[in-house]
């Protein structure tokens, strides 16, 4: 049966996801809290009684305009995916002729080279500066330049290292090159960062956000893409029909009505984050990167150690058997008494 399948599929492995249940996860950089468990009778009426046996607006309208209202565009800005991942992969085939590159800052979200190579494209990842893991930007620039690249992914704050980018240094990447760039902000909302501006003052800017971190709806997938008119309406016909169900948009329009709800624990898991931080940060052998988000990244050999030790304990965390990030590992905040437990066998191992 190989000879059917594209090359890129036949060694090809999927997305890694947590692959057994455990009692604490703080492996996703989800939001620990279910929103879900504040609506009211009555908004759960409004979910029990939606036609589910017609087909979705395929247009997202009342989404869209709600949103658009909440992130401060117009609705015409805005294609909604089935999560920013289906909008990672629709912007790689919009833009992407076969060989043309990708372009990123490492270490980064792997969906960036995972959609070029879906394409028929190629990836490039610049490496970051050895020490702080600040992304080098004249290298990107240059890289980019010299490639010719077609798209160049910023994400901010970057995954997995939670740091955020100066916007001075954003405009002088779109401003240096002449390519797609699009801004990652699925975890703005912990680090107060709205670049969608960027997407109406410049041409060549697509801003990708999320429903899946702060607002706590992972399990629903529901992202945005924001963007001038003409990229908006081609990604319009590139996303799939009904890409994005009725139950989810319906999720989503009750989860924006609760924003304020949702900033006081996106605040509350920054701080969280902040506290494991600096207890971290009080062991010789471990290095803490700074962060704005709800994550942080930390640097260890004793990395296998802990991954293990907090697996026999049912606590699942991010590590990374290879590559540049081999001794490093990124730990989700999750509520205090999660976060105590995370701590507790950290403390158990490096004594």
């Amino acid at each position: 049966m190989s000879k059917y399948f594209r090359e890129l599929y036949k060694n090809y492995s999927p997305y890694e996801t947590a692959d057994a249940v455990y009692d604490i996860y703080l492996y996703a950089n989800e939001n620990p809290i279910n929103l879900f468990i504040t609506l009211t009778d009555d908004e759960k009426d409004e979910l029990m009684f939606v036609n589910y046996n017609r087909y979705p607006d395929a247009d997202c309208k009342e989404l869209k305009a709600a949103y658009a209202d909440y992130i401060g565009v117009l609705p015409e800005n805005i294609t909604v995916g089935n999560g920013s991942d289906e909008l990672i992969r629709v912007i790689g085939d919009v833009f992407l002729e076969e060989g043309e590159y990708i372009v990123s800052h490492e270490p980064t979200f792997s969906m960036y080279a995972r959609s070029a190579e879906v394409a028929r494209g190629k990836y490039f990842g610049v490496a970051p500066d050895p020490v702080s893991l600040c992304a080098d930007v004249d290298g990107l620039i240059a890289k980019a330049n010299e490639l010719k690249a077609k798209i160049i992914y910023i994400c901010n704050p970057n995954n997995p290292t939670g740091q955020p980018w100066e916007e001075s240094d954003i405009r002088k990447v779109i401003e240096s090159t002449d390519c797609i760039v699009v801004l990652d902000e699925a975890y703005g909302e912990f680090a107060g960062i709205n670049n969608c501006d960027l997407a109406l003052e410049y041409d060549r800017v697509i801003v990708l956000r999320t429903m899946s971190k702060a607002f706590a709806l992972a399990g629903m997938r529901v992202g945005f893409a924001i963007s001038n008119k003409e990229i908006t309406g081609v990604l319009n016909s590139a996303v799939d029909t009904y890409n994005v169900n009725t139950f989810s948009q319906q999720a989503a329009l009750l989860m924006l009505q609760r924003k304020d709800k949702m900033r006081i624990i996106a605040k509350d898991l920054v701080a969280e984050t902040q506290r494991l931080s600096a207890e971290l940060d009080k062991y010789d052998e471990i290095t803490v990167y700074p962060t704005v988000t709800n994550f942080l990244l930390i640097k260890t050999e004793k990395s296998k150690e802990i991954y293990d030790a907090l697996r026999e304990k049912g606590i699942l965390i991010r590590g990374y058997s290879k590559g540049m990030l081999s001794e490093y590992l990124r730990i989700s905040a999750g509520t205090r008494g999660e976060n105590d437990a995370f701590l507790a066998v950290v403390a158990e191992v490096l004594g």
